[in-house]
């Protein structure tokens, strides 16, 4: 069980390094709106970016705890819960900010779909 719970999290792992991995979000304003809120979104991607690798290198620590007969069980551990929570809306922002990053036209972050 253990195990099989430490191969899920190494495939989130994996998967987060996927997106917090070095990519280039320069999109050529079209227009002064556009020119004011790309520095925004650009700052954001950046933050979602920082906030995924901290947790990408508290999932490794956690992960690689060398487990003991009094280990308690994995998926009772506080911080591996909150991470396994808030990763999927961290991940999906940053994928759709990029993608509107990309995108011709004035970027809509997702609160404002």
């Amino acid at each position: 069980m253990i195990e099989a719970l430490r191969l899920a999290a190494l495939a989130g792992l994996i998967a987060l390094s996927a997106l917090a991995g070095p990519r280039s979000v320069e999109a050529q304003p079209a227009d002064a709106e556009q020119a004011r809120e790309q520095p925004n979104v650009a700052a954001r991607i950046a933050a979602l970016r920082a906030e995924l690798q901290r947790d990408r290198e508290r999932l490794e620590a956690i992960l690689s705890t060398p487990i003991t007969p009094e280990s308690p069980p994995l998926r009772s551990n506080p911080e591996l819960r909150r991470i396994a929570k808030r990763l999927p809306r961290l991940q999906q922002e940053l994928r759709e900010l990029e993608q509107h990053a990309l995108e011709p036209g004035p970027p809509t972050p997702p609160s404002a779909r």
